[in-house]
């Protein structure tokens, strides 16, 4: 489609970027004539009716190759200021946080192909473009590429359905920037396994050396009966003493030296069969109502998923140091029970209250009372105002069914 596009436009007498027509070649996704139509439109918009690569991106709309080398730069540096000041650019010229990060993805699976020289051919762009490509697949490993890959896709999948679009795609990119170190760190724990299994398997390996046979003074024992010592003879061993009869018992097992005195109390609040429980104290620092639905929106602004947003934005009652929250139904209660942990942990470290404490029930729902023939839209109304039923009587009337 590119090369027909520079056809027409050596036919026209048009100066055309090659890049620029690859641009739009992959803009029009197969389509032809809107290939044809974004030529026109570009090239009738143009001052000396030329078509560069830089009025194709303005034109259509589309974010710089440039955008995109320098955030995987940033990226390979571990440089989350300079990722987010990247990104702020990117919004502020008004494009879209998800067209963005599908963008980004393309860029990782581009640099992704650029690895083997036999798939450098399914790259789509021109040649100084590919060049780029290649200087920067150079200083990326796989294993970055395909963990930025993961985390891109993540994103785009719950970009929809996030409430805080920016907020995902900055800590998308936060993740993204701690993923060299991370590949780094794995890639030391394995060479140090090599390591260790290859000197295990040297020490294996290496042959054991033969006790020497030396002469020496037969070892001097003393003599229980008279106190003197005697020289021990080396040709007479003695007899392994013989287990005493145990009567068809079993055999008694050996003494274990203690390690703690028999003789220590316990501690005077050590009960039985209780199982010691690690917990990080925060303080019990007093705190208002005020304080706690601030870092209880807080909490709830990091949620992703709509139906914890659903459980988290909703009135709750505070007694003493217990959150009480009203859900609507057992689903809710299940699913809150697997953040619960999480959302305490956050509530005590920054109220420094190690004593907030959460409960949480469903609400019984009155089943409404629903009227459909006449007689019961009159019983209905008549409990309400019971002056009916004595005009019924007094007039005689009768309802109809």
């Amino acid at each position: 489609m590119a090369r027909h596009l520079a056809g027409i436009a050596a036919k026209e007498g048009i100066q055309a970027e090659e890049e620029a027509l690859q641009i739009i070649a992959q803009k029009a996704d197969g389509g032809l004539r809107d290939a044809l139509s974004m030529f026109d439109l570009i090239a009738t918009f143009s001052t000396d009716r030329s078509i560069t690569y830089r009025n194709t991106i303005d034109n259509l709309h589309i974010l710089d190759y440039d955008y995109y080398f320098r955030m995987t730069e940033a990226l390979l540096a571990e440089s989350i200021p300079q990722a987010m000041l990247i990104f702020n650019e990117i919004l502020q010229k008004g494009f879209d946080g998800h067209q963005f990060i599908v963008g980004l993805g393309e860029h990782f699976r581009n640099l992704l192909v650029c690895k083997d020289p036999a798939t450098v051919t399914l790259l789509q762009v021109t040649g100084s473009v590919q060049q780029k490509y290649l200087a920067q697949s150079a200083q990326a490993s796989v294993s970055f590429l395909l963990s930025v890959l993961n985390l891109g896709n993540h994103c785009d999948l719950n970009y929809k359905t996030s409430k805080s679009q920016r907020l995902l795609v900055e800590l998308t990119l936060m993740k993204m920037a701690h993923v060299p170190s991370a590949v780094d760190l794995g890639r030391d724990w394995g060479k140090n396994q090599q390591n260790g299994a290859a000197e295990l398997k040297k020490k294996a390996d290496a042959p054991v050396n033969p006790v020497e046979n030396t002469k020496s003074e037969p070892p001097q024992t003393p003599n229980s009966d008279t106190g003197n010592t005697i020289a021990a003879n080396p040709a007479v061993r003695q007899r392994p003493a013989e287990p005493a009869p145990n009567n068809g018992l079993p055999a008694k097992t050996p003494k274990l030296t203690p390690t703690i005195s028999l003789n220590a109390t316990a501690a005077p609040d050590a009960k039985p069969n209780q199982t010691a429980e690690a917990t990080v104290s925060y303080g019990n620092e007093p705190f208002t109502p005020e304080q706690l639905k601030t870092h209880w929106r807080n909490f709830a602004a990091t949620r992703d998923s709509p139906s914890e947003g659903l459980i988290l934005n909703r009135e709750f009652e505070l007694q003493q140091q217990t959150v009480l929250l009203r859900l609507d139904n057992q689903t809710q209660l299940t699913q809150l029970a697997e953040f619960k942990h999480e959302l305490l942990e956050y509530l005590r470290k920054n109220l420094r209250n190690s004593q907030v404490q959460l409960q949480a029930d469903v609400s019984v729902q009155e089943k409404k009372r629903m009227v459909y023939t006449n007689r019961e839209k009159f019983e209905y109304l008549a409990e309400k105002h019971p002056l009916l039923n004595e005009l019924k009587t007094q007039l005689g009337l009768d309802v109809d069914n």
